[in-house]
């Protein structure tokens, strides 16, 4: 029996206050690596594959756990996970299917930094938070692109 789901990821999301003391929605990417197997140097939302057994939402919790280092007081609360989208990732072995949710992180940059994987490589070249107008511009995985805008729908 096959999984749903091949996949998971988060928007990760915050709002921050401009310069008109008004609140903007903002969403954390990460950039990957040039030599990424899929969608090399695009900005992407933090997940990944689901491991045997696993349901989406502890997937999502575990990659963002491992990808940012988040633990004790950082980590992810499953029961704060909101339902977002599902979509389809193309992929070298045919298209795999996605589960999307969006969570509201409180923290800033400061205190978040991508880590090292079990091989010992940083899974990414960098992360920001940025706005729907800045996300415009930006070159962004497909199915991700389109996560991130019903997240910017649901949320503007």
């Amino acid at each position: 029996m096959s999984k749903p789901f091949a996949g998971a990821h988060v928007v990760l999301h915050r709002l921050l206050m401009n310069q008109s003391r008004q609140g903007v929605q903002v969403v954390l990417l990460s950039k990957r690596t040039l030599d990424a197997p899929t969608h090399p140097g695009h900005w992407g939302l933090f997940g990944g594959e689901i491991e045997d057994d696993e349901l989406p939402a502890a997937a999502v919790k575990r990659e963002v756990e491992e990808e940012l280092g988040v633990a004790g007081e950082w980590k992810l609360d499953l029961a704060k996970l909101k339902d977002l989208t599902e979509g389809d990732a193309p992929r070298a072995d045919g298209i795999h299917k996605v589960k999307y949710y969006s969570y509201q992180f409180a923290f800033d940059l400061d205190h978040l930094a991508l880590r090292r994987n079990a091989n010992g490589k940083v899974e990414g070249d960098g992360i920001a938070w940025f706005t729907k107008e800045e996300v415009e511009n930006l070159k962004i995985r497909p199915e991700d692109r389109s996560a991130i805008g019903q997240f910017f729908q649901k949320h503007t």
